[in-house]
Formats: C-alpha cells, sequence, structure tokens
C-alpha cells in the first residue's frame, strides 16, 4: 500500500519584487499553513518523509508545516525535480520515487499537483488551492504500479466552517 500527500504551497507574497523562484509566503499563507497543520496533523505526521520543492513558497511550507508538528527537520528532503508546473514530469517522478517510502508528502506547484491529484484519484479531488492537500491510497507495493487510488483532501476555506 502507497500513501501519497500532495500539499499545494500556501498563499505567497507578490510584495517584493522577487523572481518566482524567491517568492516567499505572505502573512496569510503563513496562518493559513499552521492551520492546516495543526487541523489534519494526523494526516501529516504519518509521512516518512516530506519532499519540497526548491522554491521559497514550498520550502516555507514544509518547513512551518514540519513545525507546527513538531516533525523532524531532517526528514524534509528539497528536489529539483520538484519545482515544476508540468503534469507529465510530476507523474514520472512520483512513478520513480524510492520503494523503501510507503507514506510520503510532496509540496509543491499547481497546475501539476491539480491534474496529477484527478488523473490518479478514483473519487473527485478538486483543484488544490493554496494551502490544500489530497492524500492518495493505492493498492500497490511500487510506485511505478500505481494507478487510481482513494482519495481524502482539506483545505483552509474548510476550516472557516467548523
Amino acid at each position: 500500500m502507497k500513501n501519497l500527500i500532495f500539499l499545494r504551497h500556501a498563499k505567497s507574497s507578490w510584495d517584493s519584487p522577487v523572481s518566482d523562484r524567491n517568492r516567499p509566503l505572505s502573512n496569510s499563507g503563513i496562518q493559513a499553513i499552521q492551520q492546516v497543520a495543526m487541523h489534519w496533523n494526523t494526516v501529516f505526521s504519518a509521512a516518512q518523509c516530506i519532499m519540497s520543492s526548491p522554491a521559497n513558497r514550498a520550502l516555507q511550507t514544509a518547513t512551518i508545516l514540519a513545525h507546527s508538528l513538531d516533525y523532524d527537520m531532517n526528514k524534509i528532503k528539497i528536489d529539483e525535480a520538484l519545482y515544476t508546473f508540468n503534469s507529465s514530469d510530476l507523474l514520472k517522478y512520483i512513478k520513480r520515487l524510492d520503494d523503501v517510502y510507503d507514506h510520503l508528502l510532496l509540496v509543491g506547484h499547481n497546475p501539476a499537483f491539480s491534474v496529477v491529484t484527478q488523473e490518479l484519484s478514483e473519487n473527485n479531488v478538486p483543484e488544490l488551492s493554496t494551502a490544500c492537500w489530497a492524500q492518495l491510497t493505492f493498492d500497490a507495493n511500487r510506485w511505478s504500479e500505481i494507478k487510481q487510488g482513494t482519495s481524502l483532501h482539506g483545505s483552509p476555506k474548510s476550516l472557516s466552517n467548523l
């Protein structure tokens, strides 16, 4: 059984004239990921490893999430391949993941994350807005063999309804 959590980075700030890769999180993005981390802590804490895009906003999302959960920061890996907006590249990346991991959390970008979660889910997964997540569970023992999985998902917007 393989479990994969897709977490789209939290809302970024456009206040500074920096490159896309260097854009930081906004204050509201920081608050949103902290709330998401605390509300769904059991979902995220189960991950054996957090793999993040090197983009500043994604890496900040991963580290704030980990800090909020008291998660071991040594289990955060930065992977250049996750700085992609292309769903085909992301799917190839997933199929090549190390089978030693059964439960992973990926932090990255749209449209790739939304397209891949929708493609791999048996159920309807909504588009992943900032700080939204989707967990897919696959009946497979190798990442290269995953097909359709069952899904759970959550967003900061759903927390305002509680």
